[in-house]
């Protein structure tokens, strides 16, 4: 049984601080060298993300396996 995902992907982000007086705020404008240090980050956390469950997915299967031949016994 081949199970179907759709990758997901990180389609936009911003970045979310918190001032000391507690006032929170959303920075949506950022230099290119502090854009490109985030893009990589999400983009191997993205790769991470997928390898992950690829393994969860075939983990699972493999226990189905394993039930399904052991059910036929």
């Amino acid at each position: 049984m081949q199970m179907k995902k759709n990758k997901k992907t990180i389609t936009g982000w911003a970045l979310q601080v918190t001032w000391s007086d507690g006032r929170e705020e959303t920075i949506l404008d950022l230099d290119d060298d502090t854009a490109g240090a985030v893009d990589t980050f999400l983009t191997e956390l993205e790769q991470e993300r997928q390898a992950s469950s690829v393994k969860q997915d075939n983990d699972f299967l493999d226990r189905q396996s394993n039930a399904e031949y052991y059910d036929t016994k």
